[in-house]
Formats: C-alpha cells, sequence, structure tokens
C-alpha cells in the first residue's frame, strides 16, 4: 500500500530501502519499488540507509558487480552521500562471523546517519493514524 509506506517516510527520521541481490538492478528493484521510490522522492525523503540482502548466495564476482551496482542505483535515487550496507548469513556461525559483522556495519550506518530536515513536516503536525473511517451526517 503506496499511502502507509509515504505517511511512514512522512514521520521517519531515517528509512532503509532493502533490495534481494539477484542478477541485476532490473531484478532487484521491480515496477511497484520503482513508482514506490518516485513517490518518495516527490514527497520528500528523510535520510536514507541502502540495504542489498543475499549477497552471500551469490558467486563471488556476481557479488562485487552487485555491489556496485546497488551503490550505483542508492547514489543516483537518493544522494551520493547514502550508506549502502549488505546484510547475508544465516547467523548460525557457519560463515565465520560475517553476518555479525554485516549486522554490526549496518546498525552503525542507521545510528550515525545525519536526520535531514524536511520542510513538509516543519509547518504541518505530524500524526500516523492506525486506522480512520467516514461518517456520513444524518441529514
Amino acid at each position: 500500500d503506496y499511502s502507509r509506506c509515504l505517511d511512514a517516510a512522512k514521520m521517519s527520521d531515517v528509512v532503509v530501502v532493502c533490495v534481494a541481490a539477484s542478477d541485476g538492478m532490473e531484478e532487484a528493484v521491480d515496477a511497484d519499488g520503482h513508482a514506490l521510490v518516485a513517490s518518495l522522492r516527490a514527497q520528500g525523503l528523510p535520510a536514507v540507509v541502502g540495504l542489498v540482502q543475499g549477497l552471500d548466495a551469490l558467486p563471488a564476482k556476481r557479488k562485487a558487480d552487485m555491489r556496485k551496482a546497488t551503490a550505483r542505483y542508492f547514489s543516483s535515487e537518493f544522494g551520493a552521500d547514502t550508506k549502502v550496507c549488505s546484510l547475508g548469513g544465516s547467523g548460525d556461525g557457519g560463515d565465520g562471523g560475517a553476518a555479525a559483522a554485516d549486522a554490526g556495519a549496518f546498525l552503525r550506518a542507521v545510528v550515525n546517519v545525519r536526520p535531514r530536515p524536511l520542510s513538509y513536516g516543519q509547518h504541518r503536525a505530524q500524526m500516523l493514524a492506525h486506522g480512520s473511517g467516514f461518517v456520513p451526517s444524518a441529514d
């Protein structure tokens, strides 16, 4: 639901945009994803952190290519200062601690990102509703 995503982004200081590692950016971000990104950019975005999931499932060469492609995508869509992290591994310790290191790097990126002030929120009250309804008048 686009409107819920847009409302949540209005209230957020940081937005994490996730993509799944695949054979290319065409498959990682589908048409709905492109439409949502365009809507978010038109509305105005707070700080963004990019997250790539599943890089560990790719061969080494494809992993490097996907990492470069996602870095270019996030830079072009959200600005050159956008941090891009990856998460992979099952967390069972079979990856030599890489999953814990990836998670630590992601958390550092989220914590250390500098929130951007939005002109949208400076002049309007902010509230995120869990539900709404319309009650017609009796007359």
